[in-house]
């Protein structure tokens, strides 16, 4: 068995021993940590700091004064009092709340210790650290225990009758008081030996307890005693906002829901609100890395090489993840491909399949079912060889199971597949990603879920996040793979069940869509993918299936309730975004509607062509693509790419034509050769739109030839005793954007 590249880093590692000095590469922390012990930069920053909130503090005493009638400062300032009007705050005593690590303590030292020896933070060595800087001799050994002009703000504060409370993350494991807390004891002595204001008020300190970082809790209360917060100074957004508003913060959401709460916000800095700077750590490191984080390798063993081997690997896995989110001169490039994969399913589902697919089976005459018989049955049929299109197979759930009849070869029969055969499939889909497609985030379409996706990515699935909606809806999932290098999604992978259709009973009910946002390149991006209703592909087809014929299919009645769910999402794809993307396998052949072709005419049922108009609910759409994408409201308008064929004049001259005729049978076998893309279905069903403030980014985009891959064909022992199966019967689409 090959090693993954973390097993081989870490073994490697270990054979250095533990003498190393440096842990992490050599910049990741300690220009940090020097910029603070030493530079008169830094010292001067934090002056400034508190200088500005001592002058922001006295004007806010001043203007607000019950006694003397002024209200005008009596504003809320903390979230938690944001529903307060002035004359309740008015009638409040006045408080300020300061962080304390890094906001009102240095604690450089214990920085530079861990830089020195290569961990990330250990809760021993802190504790280590806060008994030696509460001792009497420690201003003497480390020069400095406390931030300048900090202690001098506290104690104006406590001049002009405003509380201070110090909101820390530091912890007691039970009650929080001197007497059963160490560490509150022992900063409790520095801050007084520092000069700090309430210093020796118990009172004045909340710590966490029981784990607890959140510190909305504790801001409310204060202002529950109630006091007026007037005033909040910290060095991480966890200091003035709650958890899901530092995340939303973090990710650059603009939502209307939380508009109120984002314009506060930015009131607030430098005039209530005031931010000391902290180049060494925080949760905008632990949010940045936290993919990266990840990937980190376990420790082999417990003893101290192996703990160091793994310690110093994750810090160089953060290092090189945060490294590549630093923005430059050079342009961003980002690769954006969607690919069906056709019934891709986990091994850990495939025995099953196979077993099921594997035994006899008799046509029920009376619920046209196909039965399971004993082998040696007259007149059974082998589960593989059973032809019929979506064949009702007792035993064959197929929102679990693909079809039996999923690979057949050239004369359409099916094939028995077998394990090491599917195991093939899924390395030459592997390097189908790897070698062609090279994609930075890929749409996938009927995939069982985020195991098969991972399998799909080969020994690059360490290098993706991945997310699907298993084990919600059927079997032909979607999934989302993106590098980790981006970090999180700024918007958890969701799935949207309005385009199932539910009011159609749940054996009718068809997929639904899948959302995922990512922070790009500084860019929020939302990624929506789907797969919708097959066999309604244009009105150009033989049998004419206009969406809005009053004798229209039956998937092209499917296909017209998806209409209203399509359009819903497309009005606010763009919200609180910079741009979006919509890829995916969309049984239609959008390009028949956006050249208007005969029965795609921009029109509705009713002959009305003001597509931005709300349609009545007994008038059916005609054109799916301008329907949903009518640009209203602004900032909706998508563009649709048009993907360049690869291949010789007659391929790409058949690929263009597919965009206004129906292809003739050579034309098509042009395309379905492996001479030309090798897929079954080699265009019209695919798409990729992006929103119109993304379009001057799009430099290409491209079909990917499969070749060869896209046909299965039967064993042919003794020389080739296992099946070959094809990769899929779409052909990948990549998009290349620069920004």
């Amino acid at each position: 068995m090959k090693a993954s590249f973390r097993q081989w880093f870490t073994w490697a590692l270990l054979g250095m021993g533990s003498t190393a000095c440096l842990a992490a590469e050599p910049l990741d922390q300690v220009n940090a940590v020097l910029w603070q012990q030493r530079s008169v930069e830094y010292a001067a920053s934090t002056l400034q700091v508190y200088r500005q909130a001592t002058l922001a503090l006295e004007e806010a005493v001043r203007t607000c004064d019950r006694k003397k009638n002024r209200l005008k400062g009596c504003v809320p300032v903390a979230m938690e009092q944001l529903k307060l009007r002035p004359a309740e705050l008015s009638r409040m005593k006045a408080a300020v709340i300061l962080d304390l690590d890094e906001t009102a303590l240095d604690n450089s030292p214990f920085q530079g210790e861990l830089q020195r020896t290569g961990d990330d933070f250990n809760a021993g060595k802190w504790a280590q650290w806060v008994e030696l800087s509460a001792e009497k001799d420690a201003k003497a050994r480390f020069h400095r225990l406390s931030l300048p002009g900090a202690a001098e703000f506290t104690r104006r504060a406590q001049e002009l009758d405003v509380d201070v409370f110090y909101i820390t993350n530091r912890e007691c494991a039970g009650e929080a008081t001197r007497d059963k807390c160490p560490a509150l004891k022992q900063t409790m002595a520095l801050m007084e030996r520092e000069g700090f204001a309430r210093a020796t008020d118990e009172k004045a300190f909340l710590f966490s307890t029981g784990g607890v970082t959140d510190k909305t809790i504790r801001r409310e209360s204060v202002a529950n005693l109630p006091r007026r917060i007037v005033m909040l100074v910290g060095d991480d957004l966890g200091d003035f906002v709650g958890s899901k508003l530092r995340g939303d913060l973090r990710a650059g959401k603009k939502t209307d829901e939380k508009k109120a709460d984002l314009v506060h916000v930015g009131e607030q800095w430098g005039r209530k609100w005031f931010v000391v700077p902290n180049p060494t750590y925080g949760s905008w490191e632990r949010y940045l890395a936290s993919a990266a984080n990840e990937t980190c390798p376990k420790a082999m063993d417990s003893s101290a090489e192996a703990q160091f081997a793994a310690r110093t690997a994750c810090r160089l896995i953060k290092a090189r993840a945060k490294d590549g989110l630093v923005q430059s001169m050079t342009e961003v490039t980002l690769r954006v491909a969607t690919w069906n994969l056709g019934w891709q399913v986990a091994k850990a589902e495939l025995d099953p399949w196979i077993a099921t697919c594997s035994k006899m089976y008799v046509k029920n005459a009376t619920t046209k079912a196909w039965d399971p018989v004993p082998d040696g049955t007259a007149g059974a049929t082998l589960g593989w060889l059973i032809s019929e299109s979506r064949a009702v197979i007792v035993g064959n759930d197929l929102s679990v199971m693909p079809p039996c009849n999923t690979y057949q070869d050239a004369a359409r029969k099916g094939i028995a597949v077998t394990p090491p055969a599917y195991e093939k499939r899924n390395r030459q889909i592997a390097e189908i990603l790897s070698r062609d497609v090279k994609a930075d985030v890929i749409a996938f379409q009927e995939v069982s879920g985020v195991a098969a996706v991972r399998e799909a990515l080969g020994t690059a699935a360490d290098d993706y996040n991945v997310c699907s909606f298993e084990p919600k809806f059927k079997i032909q999932r979607l999934a989302f793979a993106w590098r980790k290098s981006f970090g999180p999604a700024v918007e958890a992978c969701s799935d949207i069940a309005a385009f199932t259709i539910p009011t159609l009973p749940p054996q009718e009910q068809v997929r639904p869509g899948f959302a995922v946002t990512l922070k790009i390149g500084g860019k929020a991006i939302r990624f929506l993918t789907v797969h919708l209703k097959s066999s309604c592909v244009s009105p150009l087809d033989r049998d004419k299936k206009s969406m809005d014929d009053d004798e229209a299919s039956k998937d092209c009645k499917v296909l017209q309730q998806q209409v209203q769910p399509l359009e819903d999402v497309f009005e606010h794809l763009a919200d609180g975004v910079d741009n979006f993307v919509v890829l995916g396998d969309f049984n239609r052949n959008l390009w028949h509607e956006a050249n208007k072709v005969v029965g795609a005419e921009a029109a509705r049922s009713d002959q009305s062509t003001d597509l931005q108009s709300p349609r009545p609910a007994n008038v059916r759409a005609r054109n799916l693509l301008l329907e949903v994408n009518d640009g209203k409201p602004a900032g909706s308008k998508a563009v649709l790419l048009a993907a360049h064929c690869p291949g010789d004049a007659a391929v790409q001259a058949a690929c263009e034509k597919s965009k206004t005729a129906v292809l003739t049978s050579a034309e098509s076998g042009l395309l379905t050769k492996a001479t030309g893309l090798g897929c079954r279905n080699p265009v019209g069903l695919d798409h990729v739109l992006v929103s119109e403030s993304l379009a001057r980014a799009v430099g290409s985009i491209s079909k990917v030839s499969i070749g060869a891959l896209g046909g299965s064909k039967s064993p042919n022992p003794p020389s080739f005793p296992e099946p070959l199966l094809a990769t899929s019967d779409h052909c990948p689409t990549v998009v290349e954007l620069a920004w």
